[in-house]
């Protein structure tokens, strides 16, 4: 599994030093899914605020793994509980 990140930057603001970034992560095992973080009007003036911005996009993948694994879990005992019910409801009739 081969993760690549791609981070175009467009708008950039030289007054402002702001700039609309969309980082899109592909996995090699889902490559027809990759996921997409873009951020809007973000402070790059400053070493902190690029920094700021990185960890922006780390938090992001992390809160969407999270969300993920809720809603597998969700499904798994959603099918679960189905497939037992449903097969229950077979061999009473």
């Amino acid at each position: 599994m081969a993760i690549t990140w791609s981070v175009p930057i467009t708008n950039v603001n030289t007054q402002t030093k702001r700039t609309d970034v969309s980082a899109t992560r592909t996995d090699s095992s889902l490559p027809t899914t990759p996921a997409v973080y873009f951020f809007s009007n973000t402070p790059i003036g400053t070493a902190a605020e690029r920094l700021l911005l990185l960890n922006s996009i780390k938090a992001a993948v992390v809160a969407d793994a999270a969300r993920v694994t809720t809603v597998q879990g969700i499904v798994t005992d959603l099918e679960q509980a189905g497939k037992t019910a449903l097969e229950t409801w077979e061999g009473a009739r």
